[in-house]
């Protein structure tokens, strides 16, 4: 048996990847080099993030907007999901890309990226690590909701309760449109009782 492993990157709307089909050819043509004796009778392959990052979304909602206070002058807003809800980038700088849902109390579309501005998102754990990294957006203001990306492979499974924090409700979006909450949002209680 022969297993390639994981690895395979999650394609973003910058930066496509290779179709299955093109990956497949080329380790085919790799296999074909050897002598059928020496073949491996299995292959196994172990996509999981590629799979199911894509499948997963955190909402979060705007706590506080800070004019002026990146780096570069550009806002800033701090959500309630951070490194707690996805530690990735605080780990190893992992970028997840940020769309808003509102804008200023309003739903928005994808013509709002004309309007966007590069804006610097933090979670809010008083950690210099909590940063989810800048992204163009449109104004927001407290209350205003967002979604990041490629979290279906990290989220759930990597979260935790540092800091105190309760870990975030989860819903499944069913085949047919229907919402069903598959594990309800922690509790200060349960965080006392472990």
């Amino acid at each position: 048996m022969l297993d390639i492993g994981g690895g395979f990157p999650v394609a973003t709307d910058d930066q496509p990847l290779p179709a299955p089909a093109d990956f497949s050819g080329v380790v085919r043509a790799a296999l074909d080099e050897l002598a059928v004796t020496d073949r491996p009778r299995t292959l196994a392959i172990e996509p999981g993030r590629f799979l199911v990052a894509r499948a997963g979304w955190i909402v979060g909602r705007v706590l506080h907007r800070r004019v002026g206070r990146g780096s570069a002058g550009e806002p800033m807003v701090v959500i309630d999901a951070g490194m707690t809800e996805l530690i990735r980038p605080a780990l190893y700088g992992a970028h997840h890309e940020i769309r808003a849902l509102t804008s200023t109390g309003m739903p928005t579309g994808l013509g709002n990226l004309r309007e966007a501005t590069l804006t610097l998102v933090d979670g809010p754990i008083c950690e210099s690590t909590d940063r989810l990294g800048q992204h163009p957006l449109p104004v927001l203001q407290r209350g205003d909701l967002v979604a990041i990306a490629n979290a279906g492979a990290y989220a759930s499974s990597m979260s935790s309760r540092y800091n105190g924090r309760p870990r975030p409700a989860e819903v499944l979006l069913e085949a047919d449109g229907s919402l069903r909450l598959v594990r309800r949002r922690g509790e200060e209680e349960d965080l006392a009782a472990r």
